[in-house]
């Protein structure tokens, strides 16, 4: 037991000395990625310290819970032992001796129970250090989650406070930044400036490059100093945490699958990927769901919350609508099947344990739009479209607020807001404005106009305050007015395919092509570009946009896009 213990004390030392979190040596090497982040030998270098240092440290966590339990075990045999060591040493009576062995007797009582004082307080010692060793900083389970290959170094964070309302401004907490519009508040941001020149493959004007070890066409979202994204492929789902300010990878985490037994898997086309749905932040959780119906919370240290399916969505592709939270809940748009199906529902989860808050059934087809949430004067509304409805919910409470009949076909793009207005668009056909002020019924009340002015099949629409821009698949870009839903102007990209739904910054309006190439644009009553620029990499995803960032997914990469303050 001794010689244990002396192990033991030694092993522990050395635990708290080279614990991979304070590792000095991992330190240095961070601190050098910082002025060096496309190094990709010191990446690999970190990698490989990183797992060094994390099986290093687990192999010294066991080695203390196999010495706790020899010290339990060695108490427990030396109790016994002593005591038959007395039961044989018991020295016999003769005749003439009992006056002296009644005068012995109490000191061997004595000294038999101290030595049962002793033997007892060293196996309640071995019982605290057996508990000691089970509670070391980070445990077993936790480390051998995070050891392995591919595994970035581990950061650590404080409990997130829940955020305020400048917190969801500030950041990009879901597709399309705040709300969902595609819209950058630079004044809550502080106004900053944005790059307008960048070229992957010299690496001008960008700051980090990283690697996504799964695909899918979901962008990326921001919160914190972190940046989120899901990838998948037909039997793994992943989702990923990115230190914003160099790329590093925080964590990694799969999303066991959840299938209920009999369930079919759905068809997914190439054209949509295994991780179509970009995740949602609400500044302590991130949420992301699957074309299958797997749905799964984190918090910001990677460790999982809470999971379920949602069953095989009844449409063509599987799920692909994304996520958007709302204060502590998590509000996922389940439209299937076709409107007489009873199938399709908009549902909010508790963001902290996974309970359904509310559940509101819908009488719509299968679609892959996603939610927007909009500030009206009456109040925020969860605006989600899909055939035959447009329609407006409290988001609090799932209650139909409003609803306009005449949507058809099978939507992807998202509808869009701005004065007042929510602009929804009919693939290939049309796009309708309708007033967000009404109840009930309002399709004969409120649809303010319609305009056949290159409605788009993919991309979302994007508004300011006096236009709305659509964007076509084939590179056809046109400029409706607000006011009356009259064509302003029309351009057409040569050459050009776009997945990526527009972004305005200011008054720039950026757009990307499937090829990596971006054109950014000025908003106003004449089409005039200003800037072209190639990232080197296709893209499929819309970028997020924070503090004068701006992080595109590409096919292999996450890219932080940054212009050099001067």
């Amino acid at each position: 037991m001794l010689a244990v213990g002396v192990v033991m004390i030694r092993q522990h030392a050395l635990l708290h000395a080279t614990g991979p979190v304070d590792s000095l040596e991992l330190k240095a090497l961070r601190e050098r990625l910082v002025d060096e982040p496309l190094d990709e030998p010191l990446k690999e270098q970190i990698r490989l310290t990183d797992r060094r240092l994390r099986e290093t440290f687990l192999q010294r966590q066991r080695t203390l819970s196999t010495g706790a339990y020899l010290l339990l075990f060695g108490g427990i045999v030396g109790v016994l032992a002593l005591k038959r060591h007395a039961h044989l040493h018991k020295r016999a009576v003769t005749p003439g001796t009992v006056a002296l062995n009644a005068i012995d007797q109490p000191l061997q009582r004595d000294r038999a129970r101290w030595a049962v004082v002793v033997m007892s307080g060293a196996v309640l010692i071995t019982g605290v250090v057996v508990i000691a060793s089970m509670s070391s900083p980070l445990s077993s389970a936790q480390l051998s989650a995070l050891s392995v290959a591919h595994q970035r170094p581990i950061a650590t964070t404080r409990t997130q406070a829940t955020p305020d309302a400048r917190q969801w401004l500030v950041n990009w907490p879901n597709f399309r930044g705040p709300g969902g519009l595609g819209v950058v508040p630079l004044e809550a941001q502080g106004n900053p400036a944005y790059p307008t020149a960048w070229d992957g493959g010299s690496q001008t004007n960008v700051r980090w490059r990283a690697e996504v070890p799964l695909g899918g066409f979901n962008s990326p979202v921001v919160w914190g100093g972190r940046v989120f994204l899901s990838g998948a492929t037909e039997h793994e789902r992943e989702v990923y945490c990115y230190n914003a300010a160099d790329g590093v990878l925080l964590w990694r985490r799969k999303v066991d699958p959840l299938r209920r037994p009999g369930l079919e898997e759905p068809d997914v086309m190439e054209e949509t990927s295994y991780a179509a749905s970009t995740v949602a932040v609400d500044g302590r959780r991130v949420y992301a769901i699957f074309p299958n119906g797997d749905l799964a919370a984190f918090d910001f240290e990677g460790h999982e919350l809470w999971a379920k399916n949602l069953g095989t969505p009844d449409n063509h592709y599987g799920h692909a609508a994304s996520l958007i939270a709302f204060g502590d809940t998590l509000i996922v748009p389940f439209d299937q099947g076709y409107d007489d199906d009873d199938l399709s529902y908009l549902a909010a989860f508790d963001g902290a344990k996974g309970e359904q808050v509310w559940k509101t059934p819908r009488a719509t087809s299968m679609s892959w739009a996603s939610p927007i949430i909009v500030d009206t004067p009456a109040g925020k509304q969860l605006v989600v479209m899909a055939d035959p409805l447009l329609a407006a919910y409290a988001p609090d409470t799932g209650e139909q607020l409003w609803r306009c009949r005449g949507i058809e076909g099978e939507l992807g793009p998202s509808p869009t807001f701005s004065g007042g207005y929510v602009f929804a668009v009919l693939p290939d056909a049309e796009l309708l404005a309708v007033r967000a002020d009404g109840s009930d019924d309002v399709t004969d009340t409120h649809t303010a106009w319609a305009s056949d002015a290159g409605a788009p099949d993919i991309v979302s629409p994007l508004a300011d305050d006096e236009r709305v821009y659509q964007l076509t698949t084939d590179g056809l870009l046109t400029a409706v007015r607000i006011a009356d839903g009259e064509l302003v102007w029309e351009h057409e990209f040569d050459d050009h395919d776009f997945m990526a739904s527009p972004t305005l910054v200011g008054e720039a309006i950026y757009l990307f092509t499937t090829k990596g190439r971006a054109f950014i644009i000025i908003a106003g009553d004449e089409f005039v570009l200003t800037a072209e620029c190639d990232l080197g990499e296709p893209v499929h995803a819309s970028p997020a946009f924070v503090g004068g960032r701006i992080y595109v997914r590409g096919d292999r990469h996450l890219f932080c896009i940054e212009q050099p303050e001067p």
